[in-house]
């Protein structure tokens, strides 16, 4: 593993299941874990669905989720870049307050914490669902 880094290969589905057994894992022992719920990047910016593993995983492992919006990250760097090929200028990142899944039904997770990363977008990158 690099640096605690959990890899996913997305057409496994053993990868995948072992994934979330290294994740809860993790995140049992104290760690912080970073997901994408989208999954991918956005090639117009627009918030996507999201996936719910992320969120299962918050739930196992009785943790909260916080929620943060990403802005203008796409102009530095791309869908089809591997790297970065412009200077990231005018970043922005907005932690909202966590959300814990002990308090809040498990069919509502995905949502609120949409609700949350949406409501920190400029008007063009939100979604309407």
């Amino acid at each position: 593993q690099l640096a605690g880094h959990i890899a996913l290969r997305r057409g496994s589905r053993k990868s995948q299941l072992q994934t979330f057994r290294e994740a809860v894992d993790s995140l049992k022992a104290g760690n912080n874990l970073v997901t994408f719920p989208e999954g991918t990047r956005s090639p117009t910016g627009v918030l996507r669905s999201f996936k719910n593993g992320p969120f299962k995983m918050a739930a196992s492992a009785g943790v909260p989720v916080v929620p943060v919006s990403v802005v203008r990250t796409g102009w530095a760097m791309p869908v089809a870049a591997l790297l970065p090929i412009r200077p990231a200028w005018g970043v922005k990142v907005v932690i909202h307050d966590p959300i814990d899944p002990s308090e809040v039904p498990a069919d509502e997770i995905v949502g609120r914490t949409r609700a949350a990363i949406n409501s920190g977008l400029p008007t063009w990158m939100r979604s309407e669902s």
